[in-house]
């Protein structure tokens, strides 16, 4: 009885497999864009693959979510629920895009942002978000992508 309690303990006290652990580490889009749709300008799209995302464990959130592109870097806290990581409300990124041959500051606001892992190895990013101010003022904005974690 000793016995089968001590091993009910140790696996119940084992967090060597907690949700955001699957997550953490470097990812490598090998598919995916970001794309807006700004009343007056030409599409914009920009290819995701090659760039990476980089997730490790938060101290006032879950999870710190990097991403690092052409276009700039953008740093997001994410919560996890199971196999999805979801930003948290009322966060916003800045990128550098090219428009007209110049070289033009942009704000988004995130709608959404979520990051899928069934195994840690693999896994499916998508998101929406908002324009804020100048050129880009309230033009959609959407992100889809998928990569693997590097190793190491």
């Amino acid at each position: 009885m000793l016995a089968l309690a001590c091993a009910a303990f140790i696996a119940c006290s084992s967090t060597s497999n907690s949700a955001p652990d699957k997550f953490v580490g470097t990812w490598t889009f090998g598919s995916g864009s970001l794309n807006a749709m700004c009343t007056g300008l030409p599409p914009f799209m920009s290819d995701l693959t090659g760039q990476t995302l980089t997730l490790m464990k938060g101290t006032s959130s879950d999870l710190v979510s990097t991403l690092t592109s052409s276009l700039g870097t953008c740093t997001l806290k994410l919560s996890v629920s199971g196999t999805v990581a979801s930003a948290e409300a009322g966060q916003s990124c800045s990128f550098t895009v090219p428009v007209g041959g110049l070289s033009v500051p942009v704000t988004v606001n995130i709608n959404t942002w979520t990051v899928t892992t069934n195994d840690g190895v693999s896994m499916t990013t998508a998101a929406t978000a908002t324009g804020s101010g100048g050129v880009a003022d309230g033009c959609p904005v959407t992100l889809n992508g998928a990569g693997t974690k590097h190793e190491g």
